[in-house]
């Protein structure tokens, strides 16, 4: 990413009737493009699912409820399947994934979405998780992108997650803008 992405974490908030996957598309180019490896953790099927996947280069851990385990997917060798409703084991595969990268390599991970795990695995849990990921992405050579959907939390759960993220982006009718910076 370029110097503003690299090394920070960023919520990215979306309004799943604009065309958000751009974002994450324009995000993976410029990743790619700083010869970064981009790691997105996603949903076949997912909107940035087919934004990302013809793209070179982006290599994919699909959330998975069949599988208790990461396993590589048949025919498809930059995708590997991840349980879904594993918190440790996605921590651990970011874990991973950072500790993997050689330096001075660079990555930049794009998480989708916060609110399917907050609705799926409930608000402690995910706050915990997300919290964790920022403490391992936190290395000055990652860049993070995390998804989470305009209205589908409670004013409290919003506030609790945007207290995670020290750079804030909301994309919805009004266009992409800036909501918080540090």
């Amino acid at each position: 990413p370029s110097s503003f992405l690299q090394g920070r974490t960023l919520l990215l908030e979306t309004d799943p009737s604009v065309p958000y996957e751009q974002i994450v598309t324009d995000f993976a180019h410029q990743s790619l493009s700083n010869n970064n490896t981009v790691y997105v953790f996603t949903a076949k099927g997912s909107p940035i699912y087919n934004a990302l996947h013809a793209m070179g280069g982006v290599r994919f851990y699909i959330l998975s409820s069949k599988v208790s385990y990461p396993k590589p997917e048949e025919n498809e060798p930059s995708q590997i399947l991840v349980p879904s409703m594993d918190q440790a084991v996605i921590l651990d595969l970011i874990d991973k994934t950072i500790s993997a990268a050689t330096a001075p390599a660079q990555l930049a991970i794009v998480f989708d979405s916060i609110s399917d795990m907050v609705l799926s695995a409930g608000f402690e849990g995910t706050y915990k998780f997300v919290k964790q990921v920022n403490e391992a992405t936190g290395n000055g050579r990652t860049a993070a992108l995390f998804l989470m959907t305009l209205g589908a939390h409670d004013e409290k759960v919003v506030s609790f997650v945007r207290s995670l993220f020290p750079t804030q982006l909301v994309d919805d009718a009004g266009g992409l803008r800036m909501t918080r910076s540090q």
